[in-house]
């Protein structure tokens, strides 16, 4: 769902992505990936509903790969809107908190590079 077309991925690419990398960004896109986004948000809560992580009772890739991405939609004004209130906020919260990921945030990664 994130990675669908006119979805989640646009929706960060056009709002931090391509402004962070200096190419320009289309805001038409980004505001008509806004539906798609929000349904993936809502796929998302269903697999919290009965566990703390996406793929069951640990922590697991499922996690790793969905914590950057949702972490990217949280950082637009529209994602950390949709993201709002949910059990991914929560989730989410959970999970960037690891000193893991403290680690390998978009700003660390870019002072790394």
């Amino acid at each position: 769902y994130f990675f669908a077309d006119n979805s989640a991925k646009t929706l960060v690419f056009n709002r931090l992505v391509a402004p962070k990398l200096g190419f320009a960004s289309d805001d038409a896109a980004a505001v008509a990936a806004i539906p798609k986004a929000r349904h993936c948000v809502e796929v998302l809560e269903g697999f919290l509903a009965d566990s703390a992580y996406f793929a069951g009772g640990a922590f697991s890739l499922a996690d790793i790969h969905a914590g950057a991405q949702l972490d990217m939609l949280r950082d637009c004004a529209e994602g950390a809107e949709l993201v709002h209130g949910t059990r991914v906020a929560a989730w989410l919260d959970h999970i960037t908190a690891r000193p893991s990921f403290q680690t390998t945030t978009w700003d660390r990664l870019l002072e790394a590079a």
